[in-house]
């Protein structure tokens, strides 16, 4: 009986140690298990600073150039490092970002909101020191396809990484607009153009309306004494001469071309104001 008892007490001893083994392996297995997701919130708190400051770098004003099938088309490309958010000038419309993201490596990536003629851009490409190189891709959401080429390569150049200095410093830049809408048959008629002054030098873009834009042309060129100005453009038309000069007091720039004569263009916008969070074109 006794004999009994003590091999009745030893199972239940034995019984009772069972659980504490298995809630001291539970433990340890718990440990094991949770011990790499402490160090999660800092890996990732770490990604976050190293992706926010590649945007800050990746900030500022870039100037853009693609080949189409009508000649060279322009762009200019707006990325906010401060906020991570990103503008681009599709005329007759400046597009918000709906995605822009920099990526470690170099790797960007941006999509636009719906732009005229319901477009949506997509890029993908790398930064490199001040430029940005990669492929924009143009898809329609209605409608018939998009005529010509959508798909092409594009290069972006850092021109400025500050919009908002003194006017006395930015000399010409801003933007110059007579577009009007009419209303009768809801067409954009007339001439914009993007000035962008560096020292001397002039780039920027030209878009004529015809009832819609009729392309987006880069424009190269400089600025002599007085707010003259001349530049060329590349287009189906071939190669375009163009002179000017902004007379600063009202301000209005006066455009001359062998072919379309005079043309005056009152200035609408400063290039900060065009990018700006609700900045708009000169045509919208």
């Amino acid at each position: 009986m006794r004999h009994t008892l003590l091999s009745l007490g030893a199972v239940l001893l034995c019984c009772a140690g069972a659980p504490v083994q298995s809630r001291t392996a539970a433990a340890s297995r718990q440990t094991r298990a949770t011990a790499p997701r402490e160090s999660l919130p800092r890996a990732n708190d770490a990604d976050r600073r190293a992706t926010r400051a590649l945007m800050q770098r990746a900030g500022g004003l870039y100037f853009g150039v693609s080949q189409g099938d009508d000649g060279e088309c322009g762009w200019l490309l707006w990325i906010d490092g401060k906020s991570s958010h990103g503008k681009l000038y599709a005329p007759p419309e400046m597009l918000d970002l709906s995605q822009l993201e920099v990526f470690t490596g170099g790797r960007v990536i941006f999509r636009s909101g719906i732009a005229f003629g319901e477009l949506v851009y997509s890029f993908e490409g790398r930064i490199h020191l001040n430029k940005i190189l990669g492929t924009l891709q143009a898809n329609r959401l209605k409608g018939p396809p998009r005529a010509g080429k959508n798909k092409f390569s594009l290069s972006f150049r850092r021109i400025a990484g500050d919009l908002t200095g003194r006017r006395e410093r930015r000399g010409v830049s801003g933007v110059y607009s007579n577009v009007e809408y009419v209303e009768e048959g809801g067409d954009l008629i007339g001439t914009e153009l993007v000035l962008i002054q560096r020292g001397r030098e002039l780039e920027g873009i030209l878009t004529k309306y015809e009832g819609a834009p009729n392309g987006s042309l880069p424009i190269r060129g400089a600025v002599t004494s007085g707010g003259k100005l001349r530049f060329t453009t590349r287009g189906d038309a071939g190669i375009e001469e163009y002179s000017g000069e902004v007379t600063m007091g009202k301000p209005v720039l006066t455009l001359r071309n062998s072919a379309v004569g005079k043309v005056v263009l009152p200035r609408r916008k400063d290039l900060h104001e065009m990018f700006s969070p609700g900045g708009r074109s000169g045509s919208q």
